[in-house]
């Protein structure tokens, strides 16, 4: 079955509204160097167990982060590591472009990560 242009512009819609939350895109970065319990994730990215355990929740049922249970600790790991480029690849664009119009100096950004 061929998989038609505007299907595939839906779900690139709804990946983007799934990305397009500060909390998820942090729980990206922080589980990128690897797996981690959603107690770990809240302290690390500094939310409440329970806001943490919503995003992952989203992330999961859009297929940005799997899972894995190890008795009665679930770990989360991202699924397509890609995407994270991809959200680094947006973020640098807006510094560029941030950087440009005089929103931030360019010594600021070029010691930032993108």
């Amino acid at each position: 079955m061929k998989v038609r242009n505007l299907d595939i512009m839906k779900k690139h819609a709804t990946l983007c509204r799934v990305l397009g939350h500060t909390g998820r895109l942090m729980i990206m970065e922080f589980i990128e160097v690897g797996e981690k319990s959603v107690g770990d994730i809240s302290e690390g990215i500094g939310a409440s167990i329970s806001t943490t355990s919503q995003h992952l929740r989203l992330l999961r049922d859009n297929n940005v982060v799997t899972t894995r249970r190890e008795g009665q600790t679930i770990y989360y790991s991202l699924k397509h590591p890609e995407l994270l480029q991809a959200c680094r690849l947006i973020r640098k664009v807006l510094l560029e472009d941030m950087i440009v119009s005089g929103e931030v100096a360019e010594s600021m950004g070029s010691d930032s990560q993108a």
